[in-house]
């Protein structure tokens, strides 16, 4: 059984899908490929995926131009007046209007924008390896399940087996006890193990519907009556064990070592938090408000650069470096990436 359950663990790997497919039961691939549209979990971190693969794509717009249109009015009372000898000069309307278009576009941030998109990836890429890891040990536990069921309806049969040629023995036992060919205790250790037979059924049984029961929490299918021990697997444990990329395409592996690659590209990203940022602004459109006739709108447009410098965000740095995420390190005898 234990070179079965080796077989069985790389059916969710990619690469060995192909390499087993034929040394699997067709109906255990389907058992398989139905837990992981039904099981709970599976479900989470597929949306967790498509969750994250929209956060890259968000992170990704922070390099792309922002534009938004601005109409005001604003009422200036009092409006102030310079008094001419008689002639009065207002040189600010009191009202004023404005309507215009402004975009930002940034130049340089000096790596901080793309270790957010390097961070998020690697977070998505995490969330892929981790779904993979968890298909890896549904497919490892419904295969466990179902070969479980084929080995107690296989007992089963051979328990009814014993059954049959006990109650045909004790038949026997008897009919030579009444011919004086037989003693009472050949009858009754006849009788002794034909119980001992039909207890072993029940708890057989007993057990059996334990499994069905699991495997139709795992996979949602209820009729597990075509599960049987028939099939067979060329696969010693030896030729699974001895494939090359065997650790290499192992799951919790890769998913160690890319939780290690995603909080080294949290800390990047965190240590480029007060990096400044350069951007190019412009703007047009029609605003009153300009000598020597200051309640005409006129167009008017402007253009110019802006550096960005972070002095102090509270202690986001701190508590960023000091996640766990951050802190985390990976188990003993897991190569570095």
């Amino acid at each position: 059984m234990k070179k079965i359950f080796l077989s069985i663990l790389m059916l969710a790997g990619t690469g060995f899908a192909a390499l087993h497919a034929q040394q699997t039961p067709a109906d255990l691939q389907q058992l398989v490929n139905q837990s992981f549209e039904h099981y709970k979990q599976i479900k989470a971190l597929q949306t967790q995926q498509r969750i994250a693969a929209d956060q890259t794509d968000l992170t990704k717009t922070q390099r792309m131009p922002q534009v938004q249109g601005n109409v005001s009015y604003t009422h200036l009372y009092p409006a102030p007046k310079l008094d001419f000898g008689g002639a009065a000069f207002q040189p600010f309307p009191s009202e004023n209007v404005n309507a215009n278009i402004s975009g930002r576009q940034l130049l340089l941030d000096f790596g901080k924008s793309g270790s957010e998109i390097a961070r998020s990836q690697a977070q998505q890429n995490l969330l892929s390896m981790q779904t993979d890891e968890a298909k890896e040990q549904l497919a490892y536990q419904v295969a466990a399940v179902y070969l479980n069921i084929a080995y107690l309806r296989n007992n089963i049969d051979v328990q009814d087996a014993n059954i049959k040629l006990l109650e045909e023995t004790e038949k026997i036992v008897q009919q030579r006890l009444k011919n004086g060919d037989a003693i009472d205790l050949e009858l009754l250790n006849t009788q002794v193990k034909l119980e001992n037979y039909r207890n072993r059924k029940i708890e057989y049984r007993n057990q059996l519907e334990r499994q069905v029961a699991n495997l139709q929490y795992l996979t949602g299918v209820a009729d597990q009556s075509g599960i049987k021990a028939d099939f067979s697997w060329p696969a010693t444990p030896q030729q699974v064990m001895a494939d090359s990329t065997t650790l290499s395409e192992n799951a919790a592996i890769k998913t160690s070592l890319e939780k290690e690659r995603v909080a080294e590209m949290e800390l990047k990203s965190v240590k480029r938090d007060f990096t400044p940022s350069l951007y190019l602004d412009a703007g047009t459109g029609v605003k009153n408000g300009f000598l020597p006739d200051v309640n005409t709108p006129k167009w008017n447009y402007n253009a110019g650069v802006s550096l960005a410098i972070p002095i102090y965000n509270g202690k986001r740095n701190k508590l960023r470096k000091a996640s766990p995420p951050n802190n985390w390190k990976p188990p003993n005898g897991i190569p570095p990436a």
